[in-house]
């Protein structure tokens, strides 16, 4: 696998997320739902190559988003978040998977496979972005 699939030059945590779905696109069906105090919080479906993020989940876990984004640097800005997702993002596409993040079912941000490259391979619904500054 080249530096180009990993994404390795793009920090630590988008070399993580994609040799995570690498390894998840190994599997050729089935799904996996990680749940917290039995809400879900991922879901792996490994025949549509996505992986689904439910926001009240990850906030019943205890974790936030942003913290997860920014990894090892916790002085992240905004703009560092957004440059960091969109690299993502295009690995994703690259690799033929999609991530969407979900709020109590609602669709926030997909990207990855299926997002228009125009927009960096991010789709987002601009009626919910308040929701999504909220789960940052």
């Amino acid at each position: 696998m080249d530096d180009s699939q990993r994404g390795s030059d793009k920090g630590p945590l988008v070399s993580q997320l994609v040799a995570l779905l690498l390894l998840l696109s190994s599997l050729e069906s089935g799904s996996v739902t990680v749940s917290v105090n039995a809400r879900p919080m991922a879901m792996v479906d490994a025949e549509s190559k996505s992986l689904g993020i439910e926001v009240s989940g990850v906030k019943e876990s205890g974790l936030r988003l942003s913290e997860m984004l920014a990894g090892d640097d916790k002085e992240r800005s905004i703009g560092k978040l957004i440059a960091s997702s969109a690299s993502m993002a295009t690995s994703l596409s690259k690799i033929g998977w999609t991530v969407t993040l979900y709020d109590k079912g609602h669709s926030l941000l997909s990207m990855g496979r299926g997002a228009s490259g125009l927009t960096g391979h991010i789709k987002t619904n601009p009626l919910r972005l308040r929701e999504l500054l909220r789960a940052l």
